[in-house]
């Protein structure tokens, strides 16, 4: 066995006197094999160690004796051997050691059962449990064996002996072995219940010596580390507001030295109450400016979940779901959101109404031109709103900035630009205008003038 000297101190905190004790007899041994001391004097170094230093300390509750030696790679299980029922499930422990920490491998009768489907594996402090499940002794009577490798060490591994009755087990059976757990009271296995419901599994077991319980979910080790979860002193399971996840079947092994029973299992339903649609707040009537788009959310509440649609003022379906997107509204709109479950339906209506801002001018184009004016034309966006004035942006190409004629009167619909050069590209756009704002800009068009001053009208 090889031996480790370990430096224990910790930066200001003083440690009982044994770790230094060792500490320096480990040290010393270390030197005397290094310089090829007599073996006899090492031995004897060692064995005060062994025998006098670390059983004292051990004896104190002070120290583990792995801090100062390497026991290398091991396996064992537990039970070495069980005796279960037809249909019952066997649960072992596979406690393993070593560093790295190996990984494990079960087999039944030499054959890999790692992932049958009746076996489940999961970690527990200081190795693995095994769950397997129904078992049949025409599959399971025989050697199961944990292995254990990591990589380094090499593998080793433990057995236990399994044998499988081939009677079923029965409460009531005289010939049971004396202080075997017995389940002693009848229950209802199927539990349905509302999310929020408070659920108290019973265990009422008896045995000599009294049984040990372990809890499962899903076959699975129950995981404390859910705050729903409580294990009542009398080792019953409670569910505090069950969710849906709580859902699943739910069964515990009771275990002393006279065996492994699992009693019937609960199968848990977890499910909403069953309401009829509504909706949630916040879905508002909306003014909005001409040509720009909007999102209607329309949240349905209800269990079972209600289908939800969309219906424009005309009484069409306009959208499957909840999410209603309009783009480029071009008029006030009333719309309504359809919610439908098997316990009814319900109906909110949302109008959509245009704030009054103007349409942005449409069909710009260029009327004539010479070499240093531009005259160009176009038409309303939109019959019905009011326009106060016109306004045009101009600009070379290239330019960074605009040029704008403002305060063009609403009425007309065409417009000259003076001032400009010859033989010249220039880009053009043109807004309109009221009191409630300014309209988005027309599409823009490119025109160039003329190489001189003469007049040029386009047809």
């Amino acid at each position: 066995m090889p031996v480790h000297s370990r430096d224990l101190e910790l930066p200001g905190m003083e440690r009982p006197w044994f770790y230094q004790n060792i500490n320096n007899q480990l040290r010393e041994v270390q030197k005397q094999q290094e310089g090829g001391t007599s073996k006899l004097r090492t031995q004897l170094h060692l064995t005060q160690v062994v025998f006098h230093v670390v059983p004292t300390a051990l004896r104190d509750n002070l120290v583990d004796l792995s801090d100062f030696f390497d026991f290398g790679l091991s396996v064992r299980i537990s039970p070495k051997k069980s005796t279960q029922y037809r249909g019952q499930y066997v649960v072992f422990h596979c406690y393993v050691t070593g560093n790295p920490v190996p990984i494990v491998t079960w087999y039944s009768k030499g054959k890999d059962i790692t992932r049958d489907p009746r076996t489940e594996i999961g970690k527990v402090p200081g190795g693995y449990i095994m769950r397997l499940g129904p078992v049949h002794p025409f599959f399971d009577n025989g050697t199961l064996e944990c292995r254990g490798k990591n990589g380094v060490d090499s593998p080793v591994s433990d057995k236990v002996e399994l044998r499988v009755l081939l009677k079923t087990f029965v409460l009531l059976d005289p010939n049971l072995p004396p202080g075997i757990p017995k389940p002693l009271a009848r229950y209802n296995p199927n539990l349905d219940v509302y999310v929020g419901a408070n659920i108290t599994l019973v265990v009422n077991v008896s045995g000599n010596p009294l049984p040990k319980i372990t809890w499962f979910k899903d076959k699975r080790l129950l995981d404390w580390s859910n705050t729903r979860f409580t294990l009542l002193k009398n080792n019953s399971l409670r569910i505090t507001n069950a969710q849906v996840a709580d859902q699943g079947r739910y069964d515990y092994m009771a275990e002393n030295n006279k065996g492994q029973i699992f009693p019937r299992p609960w199968i848990v339903g977890v499910d909403y109450i069953k309401t009829k649609p509504g909706f949630k707040p916040g879905l508002k009537n909306q003014v909005v400016d001409p040509e720009t788009d909007i999102v209607l959310n329309c949240l349905a509440t209800g269990y079972p979940k209600p289908d939800v649609l969309w219906k424009n003022s005309k009484n069409r379906t306009i959208q499957e779901d909840g999410f209603l997107r309009i783009t480029n509204v071009r008029k006030s709109e009333t719309y309504r959101c359809f919610a439908k479950n098997e316990l009814g339906n319900a109906t909110i209506s949302v109008n959509v109404t245009l704030s009054g801002l103007p349409f942005a001018p449409r069909n710009l184009k260029r009327k004539s031109q010479t070499g240093y004016s531009l005259t160009v034309s176009w038409q309303d966006g939109e019959a019905g709103t009011k326009i106060d004035y016109h306004d045009i942006n101009y600009r070379k190409i290239g330019d960074l900035y605009w040029r704008t004629a403002y305060d063009i009167p609403g009425n007309l619909r065409e417009y000259r630009l003076d001032d400009l050069n010859a033989y010249t590209d220039y880009e053009v756009q043109v807004f309109a205008r009221n009191k409630v704002g300014k309209s988005k800009g027309s599409k823009i068009i490119n025109i160039m003038t003329n190489e001189t001053g003469e007049f040029m009208k386009v047809s």
